[in-house]
């Protein structure tokens, strides 16, 4: 079974495909896949030191602070950005999906609705969490940001794409504590969720 769970920044998604995750399954990260695409394609980096100015690359390969001060402050960057990385990021994540042998291979990734690939999966999950809850957790994941920054990242995805619609998401509210979200994680019916188009 692949489930593709997806959430605005700070929803709980990786949480939620934890949960989800006993024996014999696999997490496939999208922010760290696309990290790692990212740092390892020199095409990438050449297109975004072209984009983005030179500050974005050090010795070390990209510095991710410095890009993500200017992606996340104009939407123009971002859809730029997007356009640079997530063609070559889509292709990698989907081998991966295709090379493992897991019984259940869960994508745990913000963006699965902007992508359109709800095809891949046998089900889609959708985090939805408050606005406030979303910045409080933010805040403790990153106390080395202001609440402007937090705020500027959270709305510029909320621009870009909106929660899906349709039969094809189960929607789980993550608007109370880790208890809650397990209970309402656990009581996912996926039977008859098949909608993967292989």
């Amino acid at each position: 079974m692949i489930i593709g769970i997806a959430g605005y920044t700070g929803s709980g998604k990786s949480t939620c495909a934890r949960m989800l995750c006993g024996e014999g399954c696999a997490i496939i990260d999208g922010d760290a896949e696309g990290k790692r695409v990212m740092q390892s394609d020199p095409a990438i980096k050449g297109e975004l030191a072209e984009t983005f100015g030179s500050e974005v690359i050090g010795d070390d390969g990209i510095r991710f602070e410095i890009l993500s001060d200017k992606v996340f402050r104009d939407l123009r960057s971002l859809v730029a950005l997007n356009a640079i990385v997530h063609p070559r990021l889509l292709t990698v994540v989907k081998e991966s999906i295709n090379r493992s042998s897991a019984k259940r291979v869960i994508l745990d990734a913000a963006l699965i609705p902007l992508w359109e690939i709800e095809s891949w999966f046998d089900t889609c999950v959708w985090i939805d969490t408050p606005f406030q809850l979303r910045l409080q957790r933010l805040r403790e994941k990153y106390p080395q940001k202001n609440d402007l920054d937090l705020r500027l990242r959270m709305d510029m995805q909320t621009r870009i794409f909106s929660p899906p619609e349709g039969s094809g998401w189960i929607t789980i509210d993550n608007s109370k504590d880790l208890d809650n979200l397990k209970k309402h994680t656990m009581e996912i019916d996926f039977s008859g969720q098949k909608q993967r188009k292989d």
